[in-house]
């Protein structure tokens, strides 16, 4: 029997939740605190330019820089924490105190019973419709879940259904289940840690579990997402410019490399959108990093719309389908020299959900057949970054035999549930599936 499972958001769509609930707290302060002298404590609070807009409601959810504010900032942690099961060893978040009075995840917690869809927020901006789907208490609901099975505490059934992507019900019937199938529980509602972690091991999709960036291991990862760079960034300061124990925080040696106050190489050791594109060059070569990757990485992560048009303009000419029997993209330099197939991560609805990993080789996804120039291999697909995604296998004897050139189209066909082939324009004449 095949087991329901939920579409996980992207973090677009829940930054946009997110400034959903933002709009509507401004305009409750507006309101409920302003005056008849025009005075706006909702836009505000929220730093908006009332020139520009006279009321948060004149705004559109696009428009909103959701990582201005600390909730903001930790939208994308908490993210790849209860979606991909992804963290960095020295994360912003607080993972080694998760519930004490004021941490991040608190903080996150009761602004959102705050900006609940019955709450505050209850104020015709015609935005219930996107706060009451409550992604972000979803978000959220996974990262505890992720977080006990993390610490080696005791689950529920719910929790459980959660980290496996399954309802509830689907879940239980696990509990009658016979053989590895069966999900053991002395009540019938909690599970010991240990048994929980072998069942969702056993699930063939649906469940990562959690890996934990370390950047020493590597001077310079393929890709780095908006959570890893600010970790990655200050891994390499605190190591190429050590200051000391005593003053490890303050980046002394390392802002006179770059010129910087310690102030600043600070902020954007804490939060990548403290990085202005100017700062890129600069940066990458206090980091002894590539300049161009470091500022590729800095551009997808936080301008993830618009370095897609910028990379993918003629895929975006195709609106992406799920149920479509067929893909194309276009061949890069930079793929063809190291054989990778870059694929817009609009197309991820193409593949099936439980084929998607992580970079690392131990965060694989269930594989899919890939056929192509008369072979098949078995692969996953890797999330390289929020515009990217791409097989884990490599291609360089079939791009060299192609005679592969930048722009080349290919065509990544659908054969079956789990079957796919690719091919290249130049061979698609006559070419049978």
């Amino acid at each position: 029997m095949k087991m329901e499972t939920a579409k996980i958001p992207s973090l677009e769509q829940l930054q946009e939740a997110l400034g959903a609930r933002l709009l509507g707290l401004a305009a409750f302060l507006n309101i409920s605190l302003g005056d008849t002298e025009g005075n706006s404590p909702g836009n505000r609070a929220l730093r908006l330019d009332t020139d520009e807009y006279g009321a948060p409601w004149d705004m559109e959810l696009s428009e909103i820089e959701v990582r201005r504010y600390r909730v903001g900032r930790m939208l994308p942690f908490l993210y790849d924490y209860a979606y991909h099961g992804k963290r960095g060893a020295d994360s912003t978040l607080s993972w080694s105190e998760w519930r004490g009075d004021y941490d991040d995840r608190e903080v996150f917690k009761y602004f959102l019973s705050l900006t609940a869809e019955d709450g505050i927020v209850n104020i015709d901006l015609s935005l219930g419709d996107i706060i009451a789907k409550d992604q972000l208490n979803d978000m959220l609901n996974r990262a505890d879940a992720r977080q006990l099975l993390d610490s080696g505490e005791e689950l529920s059934i719910s929790d459980i259904a959660l980290l496996a992507n399954m309802n509830e019900k689907s879940v239980s019937n696990a509990l009658r289940a016979e053989g590895d199938h069966r999900l053991v529980s002395a009540d019938g509602e909690h599970v010991e840690n240990a048994e929980a972690l072998r069942w969702l091991r056993s699930r063939r999709g649906g469940f990562k579990e959690t890996t934990i960036s370390n950047f020493s291991e590597k001077s310079q990862p393929d890709s780095l997402t908006y959570a890893e760079l600010a970790p990655f960034i200050q891994d390499r300061l605190k190591r190429l410019y050590p200051d000391g124990d005593e003053d490890v925080c303050l980046f002394g040696k390392a802002a006179k490399v770059l010129g910087w106050s310690s102030k600043r190489v600070y902020a954007v050791t804490e939060d990548a959108g403290n990085i202005r594109p100017e700062d890129c060059e600069a940066l990458a070569k206090a980091l002894r990093v590539d300049v161009s990757w470091f500022t590729e990485q800095v551009m997808c992560a936080l301008f993830p719309k618009q370095m897609a048009l910028v990379m993918y303009r003629r895929e975006f000419e195709i609106e992406s389908n799920d149920e479509s029997p067929s893909i194309e993209v276009r061949l890069t330099e930079k793929g063809i020299k190291n054989g990778y197939l870059d694929i817009p991560a609009d197309h991820a609805l193409f593949f099936p959900e439980d084929c998607f990993g992580g970079r690392g080789s131990q965060e694989k996804g269930v594989e899919i057949e890939l056929r192509y120039g008369g072979t098949s291999r078995m692969t996953d697909i890797r999330r390289k970054s929020s515009i990217t995604i791409s097989p884990r296998a490599r291609f360089v004897s079939y791009f060299n035999a192609i005679q592969a050139k930048p722009g080349d189209v290919m065509k990544i066909a659908r054969l079956g549930d789990r079957t796919y082939e690719l091919l290249a324009a130049k061979e698609q004449t006559g070419a049978g599936g």
